[in-house]
């Protein structure tokens, strides 16, 4: 293998190292706290919309 293609793969390993870092970081911001972000994610989206139109009606 060249020394460039071997540079290629890991600029691309590092990049996606870092990718994976910051979703994770940005995941654990979002679920510390109650928002409909939250509730997307982990799949509560119609218990989120069912508690909004109880208080709303």
């Amino acid at each position: 293998m060249s020394l460039t293609v071997s540079n290629t793969c890991w600029s691309a390993r590092a990049s996606l190292a870092t990718v994976k870092r910051r979703k994770l970081a940005w995941y654990g911001n979002i679920t510390r706290h109650d928002s409909l972000c939250k509730a997307v994610l982990q799949g509560k989206l119609e218990v989120y919309v069912k508690d909004e139109r109880r208080k709303a009606g």
